[in-house]
């Protein structure tokens, strides 16, 4: 089992959505969320996701939890 975080591609929408670059400073500033979580989020390396960031990035790419987060079956080893 694997989530997915699919913040790069909510990100890329917005930006052509807005017709403007949009930069991880500029999310920072317009969501109140730290940089370096949304280093995480663009990544995908959060071990937990906050609740409270999720709502707050849910609102900011307006769209719901299952659309930023993803559940991916993995292969079972052989």
């Amino acid at each position: 089992m694997t989530i997915e975080s699919q913040f790069r591609k909510l990100l890329k929408q917005k930006e052509l959505d807005e017709n403007r670059d949009i930069s991880l400073k500029d999310v920072e500033r317009e969501t109140n969320i730290p940089w370096r979580s949304l280093l995480n989020w663009r990544d995908g390396t959060f071990k937990q996701y906050p609740a409270d960031a999720l709502e707050t990035l849910c609102i900011y790419f307006d769209c719901q939890p299952g659309d930023l987060l993803v559940y991916t079956e993995t292969e079972p080893a052989e």
